[in-house]
């Protein structure tokens, strides 16, 4: 192997196996290579890695001088052990520039003939380390897929709160300027491998997704085939797509609806892309659900601004008398309806799913002038909703919160069985129960003394401290629907936590912010920090830069956590991997899918449709009364089709041995 072409593999991929492998053993010997505080002080000496003669002592005298000084930064350290690696590589190449194994296991050992090897077998089998997807120049995407060639709205200014901006060390930082061209490849390459709309052009046409077959909306269907409810309408969907939604839609359309009269816009954060472009195939106007994404997008901002232009559509391709009916999620659609297009609010017809959608709508009807000028039927506060599909959730919550802790268990990592709840509602109670069960100690913090005594009476240990309960928050589950952890309250987490958002946005865990916090602490920007209408602010692009992950050979993410190097998963969405966050005071913060919904995952129904079922059935008969519902304001859904939803999805669970109280899947 040629020097140089193994030298210019590890400049353009310090994450790979190799050097991963190899850091975990420096580590074990005592190099602190796992302390990546985001400010260290220069305090280490180099004459120690000068005078050492034996290249592997070299090696390691090297690192324990780069790991004590201020050019040792969390996004740097890869680089720089790869470039100690190729120092030490150096001392065993041949006459002729060449490496191989066997002179390199005589002249430094075994260990470091392993490095090569490992570093050689990847550069043969696996080539660059970056692996974005193709553009598929060939074939454009279909006219029902609106916005797959919209720009980026990545690339604008981040703007810091102050919260961010009072901590940061304002330090004059010098960026290496020979980085810069290989980070703006890396972040264009990023920009591809996470363009929503290559993602979905990827499945289109290879034969879709079967919707499954749901128990309460099958009856629900049939019993409205003949009435055609929706004939002549057109239906906004707000909505994660998965699967069980598409059988929304398929019902929709065997009660009268065209496909080419529906259409589906996917929230900014979740939902499968094999979906969408199943939703696309089979005619509907799908609304290219994400950004380019990053973990610094305005995801509700972008959100409303996609709404706007379909409503804009919907409005002026629709007749004044004809039916324009919505499934809402989070009341984006009624706020920016109510707001922008207030003259022509009378025409809609709402469904609202969740609870911070109805508490929308209610703001609506104090703020906007008239208040609510149409129906919405509130799926969101339902009786089924609120008693039937809580366990569900909350279920699905803790198999998502299991799977990371046994991932990082795998990998060395080992938490203490201490744990937090924020906000016992119905998604913490149930995630407080599974906890229990799998014998965790489990702490509660809500401010309402009402849940503080339910929490209290099944026998959790209740804090009226916030900070006191975070203190015990090994694992800390969130689930307050509100940002419920500020940058101060981070400083009372233990030294090693996993955080999860349980929640419906991803403003839970304040992630934006403590992610910004740390790459702008611990790196240098190759950018303009400036002061604008808004406050600080900093290029959007050169944020995403400065990661303190590495990008492995297999298109994963690692990065340290309690010492190991672990696997954060694939880098195709930034909602869909992990990120840890390394504090000054030492602490390792493990952000379960970067601080967003832990149970909205990219699999076709992350939660079985047997189960969510439940809502979706909920969903459709709410859409059926909202078409022909005269009344304005929040109606309530028809108690008799709740309960028979309820009965029927039950008695379906119950032909198989499972119940929608104890969930189990």
């Amino acid at each position: 192997m040629d020097f140089a072409a193994l030298g210019k593999h590890l400049q353009e991929n310090p994450g790979t196996r190799g050097m991963r492998e190899l850091r975990d053993r420096l580590v074990k010997e005592g190099i602190p290579l796992d302390k990546l505080a985001p400010t260290p002080s220069l305090r280490g000496s180099h004459d120690a890695w000068q005078k050492a003669t034996d290249p592997e002592q070299k090696l390691k005298e090297y690192m324990r001088w780069v790991a004590s000084t201020d050019q040792y930064s969390s996004s740097r350290a890869p680089a720089f052990l790869a470039q100690a690696t190729m120092s030490w590589l150096r001392s065993a190449q041949n006459a002729d520039g060449t490496l191989d194994s066997a002179t390199i296991a005589k002249t430094l050992g075994p260990r470091a003939a392993a490095v090569f090897d490992a570093l050689i077998g990847e550069m043969n089998a696996h080539g660059p380390t970056t692996t974005a997807l193709p553009t598929p120049a060939s074939r454009p995407p279909p006219a029902n897929m609106l916005g797959a060639n919209a720009k980026s709205p990545d690339r604008g200014n981040l703007h810091l709160s102050a919260d961010v901006v009072r901590r940061l060390p304002f330090q004059m930082m010098v960026a290496d300027l020979r980085m810069v061209g290989q980070l703006q490849r890396k972040l264009s390459e990023r920009t591809v491998r996470r363009d929503p709309a290559l993602r979905i052009m990827q499945h289109v046409g290879t034969g879709g997704v079967a919707s499954p077959a749901i128990a309460a909306l099958d009856v629900f269907t049939k019993q409205h085939v003949p009435s055609q409810p929706f004939a002549g309408a057109k239906i906004l969907v707000l909505q994660h797509l998965y699967a069980s939604t598409q059988s929304i839609l398929d019902a929709c359309v065997a009660c009268g609806a065209t496909p080419a009269d529906i259409t589906v816009m996917g929230k900014p954060y979740s939902g499968s892309m094999k979906v969408a472009a199943s939703m696309v195939d089979k005619g509907f106007q799908l609304v290219v659900p994400s950004l380019h994404q990053s973990e610094f997008s305005d995801h509700e901002g972008h959100m409303d601004k996609l709404v706007a232009e379909q409503v804009q559509r919907l409005l002026s391709e629709s007749a004044p008398g004809e039916k324009l009916l919505v499934i809402d999620d989070g009341g984006h659609v009624a706020k920016v309806v109510h707001e922008s297009f207030n003259s022509e609010a009378h025409r809609f017809r709402f469904v609202e799913q969740t609870q911070r959608g109805a508490t929308a709508v209610k703001e609506i009807v104090a703020h906007v002038p008239g208040g609510l000028k149409a129906p919405v039927v509130n799926v969101a506060e339902s009786r089924a909703k609120k008693e039937y599909e809580s366990p569900s959730i909350g279920f699905s919550v803790w198999k998502e919160t299991r799977a990371v802790i046994d991932k990082l268990e795998t990998q060395g990592v080992s938490l203490p069985k201490s744990a937090t709840i924020l906000g016992f509602g119905a998604v913490g109670t149930q995630v407080a129960h599974e906890l229990h069960k799998a014998g965790y100690s489990v702490h509660v913090f809500d401010p309402d003394p009402k849940r503080q005594a339910e929490a209290n009476d099944r026998g959790f240990t209740v804090h009226d401290d916030k900070r006191a309960a975070l203190s015990h928050a090994n694992v800390l589950v969130s689930a307050t629907g509100r940002t419920a952890v500020s940058l101060d309250d981070m400083q009372s987490l233990p030294k090693l936590a996993v955080l999860v958002n349980a929640a419906s946005a991803n403003n839970e865990l304040n992630a934006t912010n403590v992610l910004a916090l740390q790459l702008l602490s611990a790196n240098a920007l190759m950018g303009t920090v400036r002061i604008g209408p808004k406050g600080v602010e900093v290029p959007r692009g050169l944020v995403s830069q400065v990661d303190t992950s590495q990008l492995d050979e297999h298109g994963h993410m690692h990065d340290s956590f309690g010492g190991h190097s672990v696997d954060l998963g694939k880098d195709d969405s930034a909602t869909q991997r992990d990120r840890v966050v390394h504090t000054k005071q030492g602490q390792d913060l493990y952000m379960a899918h970067a601080g967003f919904v832990v149970n909205l995952t990219d699999d076709e129904d992350p939660i079985p449709p047997r189960y969510i079922g439940l809502t979706r059935s909920l969903l459709f008969a709410a859409l059926v009364q909202s078409a022909s519902e005269t009344r304005t304001g929040l109606v309530a859904l028809d108690d008799g089709v709740q309960q028979q939803i309820i009965d029927l999805t039950a008695s379906s669970l119950a032909a198989t041995g499972e119940s929608l109280a104890d969930p189990r899947f």
